[in-house]
């Protein structure tokens, strides 16, 4: 049975480790919430607001996070395998050593975001705004990534674009 917490309000909760296994969470507020290693595999935060929430280690597999409000939010070896992040708002947010494989990104705001050695393998990122970001150590091998994206995103010699698919416009 999937727990429907549409619209709740959990702004700063403490939820670490808690099964949020394909509930419903959409647009639920889980702002500055603590979310540590929690499980949020197959579930919907469609238009949550997460901004501020720390999201380290936690599991958002297939989760749909379709204009997400998630700014600032801390989500460091977090497990986003195929999730779909369309439109979200991730400005300034932390995704060190993220996991992203396969994930639907495009027209997501990355402005300032810290994606440093995460693996971004087989993402769609077209369209979304990458100025700024630490794409630093990160894998993008197979991604789709418009150009102009790239521009202003901090990149080293350990940035991998491994048959990349880089759209120029």
């Amino acid at each position: 049975m999937e727990a429907r917490l549409g619209s709740a309000r959990l702004a700063g909760a403490n939820l670490r480790y808690a099964n949020f296994l394909a509930a419903d969470l959409q647009g639920a507020d889980l702002s500055q919430s603590h979310l540590i290693g929690a499980n949020f595999k197959d579930a919907s935060l469609r238009s949550a607001d997460l901004r501020g929430a720390q999201m380290t280690e936690a599991d958002l597999t297939r989760a749909d996070l379709r204009t997400g409000r998630l700014q600032r939010a801390h989500l460091d070896r977090a497990n986003l395998l195929n999730a779909d992040l369309r439109r979200a708002d991730l400005r300034r947010a932390s995704l060190r050593q993220a996991r992203l494989q396969g994930a639907e990104m495009s027209g997501a705001d990355l402005r300032d975001a810290d994606l440093a050695r995460s693996n971004l393998t087989a993402a769609n990122l077209t369209n979304a705004n990458l100025d700024g970001a630490d794409l630093r150590g990160a894998n993008l091998s197979e991604a789709r990534i418009s150009a102009a994206q790239l521009a202003q995103a901090l990149t080293d010699a350990s940035t991998r674009l491994d048959d990349a698919e880089i759209v120029r416009y």
